[in-house]
């Protein structure tokens, strides 16, 4: 098969960029167009790999992997180890699903001529029918994640209670927090000191005051203006609630000075 480079470069440019966009859109995370593209730009970069002699399968496994995470760097900016792996994760099983459907279709639909050499897949296709093919999947996909997502952000109230005492208030699911204790793991929710005035008092009259007392640590957390320091504790029991909904989480509460609502990580209310 006759390989060309200009179909080479674009097809693996336009996957890699719906394919950064899937793994976005799965994650909750948000991208910025730049960053997507250059990340599509070198995963089409190290589709020249085809070009070389074979390489060993362990080799290639290695190489494709590595570029996952540059992809994912390159993409979505610096992040937590565990957010960088699980990230990686979510891009290659959402290009091993994309080139099964592609095999498949090859095999049982349409032909298509492919061609794979050191994990490099070249597909002999017109880039008009990729367009329109992977803009279909895309808008599917689309689809399929609005109706897994999570409810209207101000439809959830938070219950903390603590020392046998409840604090009712308003929450947000933000996509965008990715907050999680250091030591144990889980995921942490931001209130409002204004919310929590009542209890906090007995220990200290403000949130600094807060991170010298017994029960607290304190947690380093990066915002637009820059990184702060917040006190941290374990409730008793956390449960967010949306209508007829209720579910309880397993999370850490965080304090600062500003804020209008709790901020809930929206991974903790998936599933």
């Amino acid at each position: 098969m006759v390989i060309y480079l200009d179909v080479l470069l674009l097809s693996n440019l336009w996957v890699n960029y719906l394919l950064l966009w899937a793994t976005a859109k799965w994650t909750h995370r948000h991208l910025k167009t730049r960053r997507v593209v250059l990340s599509a730009m070198l995963g089409a970069g190290f589709s020249m790999m085809i070009f070389l002699p074979p390489q060993p399968a362990a080799v290639c496994l290695l190489l494709r992997f590595g570029t996952a995470m540059c992809m994912v760097f390159a993409a979505f900016g610096r992040l937590s180890v565990r957010d960088m792996i699980v990230q990686t994760i979510w891009f290659c099983i959402l290009s091993f699903l994309f080139c099964g459907v592609v095999y498949a279709v090859s095999t049982w639909v349409i032909p298509i001529g492919l061609q794979t050499k050191n994990s490099v897949l070249y597909m002999d296709i017109s880039l008009l029918v990729l367009l329109f093919a992977s803009s279909a999947a895309a808008f599917f996909a689309s689809c399929t994640v609005r109706k897994t997502d999570m409810p209207a952000v101000c439809d959830w109230t938070l219950h903390l209670w603590i020392e046998g005492q409840e604090f009712e208030m308003d929450a947000l699911a933000d996509t965008g927090s990715g907050l999680r204790d250091t030591f144990s793991g889980k995921p942490v929710v931001v209130c409002s000191r204004r919310d929590l005035r009542p209890w906090l008092m007995r220990y200290a009259d403000s949130v600094d005051a807060a991170s010298h007392c017994k029960g607290f640590r304190m947690l380093s957390a990066s915002t637009v203006t820059g990184t702060r320091l917040l006190p941290l504790f374990k409730p008793e029991s956390v449960v967010v609630t949306h209508k007829h909904r209720q579910k309880e989480l397993d999370a850490m509460i965080a304090i600062t000075e500003e804020q209008t609502a709790a901020i809930i990580p929206v991974c903790c209310l998936r599933g």
